[in-house]
């Protein structure tokens, strides 16, 4: 007889000891904490590690191309890796502000935005990795996100304290503004390519398919 297959007698009794175990769960005792779910030895080994950055700074993005990584935070901290993030080494931002976002499109181009007022809103661009930036616009406001594809082309948002605000470069040196339509504030944008591009503000999402020109 197949042991796993057969049917039990209709008039067999369950045995005790074949019940199905309860559904793990959280123990409430102090004293014993009882995992609701499965441990598994290989997992834990596959969990998160912590690196050492460097800075007491708070750092709110980061951003890889490859093994080359950038994070960036308050006080105007940059932070640069080039082996997968397991050593990083201080870069000069040249601000004082707490940056918001970063992106870099190769292991030289990138640009970071910055979020907090009473400083100008402005975007900051490098061209040798982040060991030099250089600001390419300010603003009134504050810019919390930014999105690039390429060298030439990227997007920054956030709020211009007059609504919120999209600016956009198609030479990856100068800015202008877009109209995503009348809205409070931005808070992220994604693009695919030069033309297809996304971005959520207060009260829903706007697209875009010709770069920003035109937004729906």
């Amino acid at each position: 007889p197949d042991p796993y297959h057969s049917s039990p007698s209709a008039t067999a009794k369950p045995s005790p000891t074949s019940r199905p175990s309860p559904t793990p769960t959280r123990s409430t005792s102090a004293s014993t904490i009882v995992p609701w779910w499965p441990l598994d030895a290989d997992a834990c080994r596959l969990g998160w590690q912590r690196r050492s950055s460097g800075t007491t700074a708070e750092l709110t993005s980061i951003d890889f191309v490859g093994a080359d990584g950038w994070a960036v935070g308050e006080y105007g901290a940059v932070l640069a890796t080039t082996d997968g993030g397991a050593t990083w080494k201080a870069e000069a931002s040249g601000y004082h502000g707490t940056l918001s976002d970063v992106v870099f499109v190769d292991a030289r181009h990138g640009w970071a935005t910055n979020e907090n007022p009473p400083y100008a809103a402005r975007v900051l661009a490098t061209g040798d990795g982040g060991a030099t930036w250089q600001s390419q616009l300010t603003l009134k406001g504050f810019l919390i996100a930014i999105a690039a594809v390429d060298a030439s082309h990227a997007w920054a948002v956030g709020d211009d304290r007059s609504g919120g605000c999209i600016v956009a470069t198609s030479d990856g040196r100068t800015w202008h503004r877009q109209n995503p339509g009348r809205c409070n504030f931005i808070t992220d944008v994604s693009f695919v390519d030069p033309e297809h591009g996304w971005a959520v503000r207060d009260k829903g999402i706007v697209t875009t398919s010709d770069g920003g020109v035109t937004s729906t």
